[in-house]
């Protein structure tokens, strides 16, 4: 039984460390931070109970994805 709990700890951190990742390399060449910033925050829900680097930043990539959806709407 341990060792299924190391490796499901194991794929948690390895597709949250991706999905922040991916949300990275979306985001610079485009230069603009939307179209990434879902992966990135999707990553860093993963790794944030894990990491409390990725708690922090979650919270805060979190408040500017949706900071970014209100002002969308509001131009619609």
């Amino acid at each position: 039984m341990a060792v299924l709990t190391a490796i499901r700890k194991i794929l948690r951190r390895a597709m949250g460390f991706v999905l922040f990742m991916v949300g990275i390399v979306v985001s610079v060449p485009v230069l603009v931070p939307g179209w990434g910033l879902p992966f990135i925050v999707a990553g860093l829900a993963i790794l944030a109970p894990e990491y409390q680097w990725a708690g922090r930043l979650h919270r805060k990539a979190d408040d500017l994805y949706r900071r970014m959806l209100a002002r969308i709407k509001a131009r619609s």
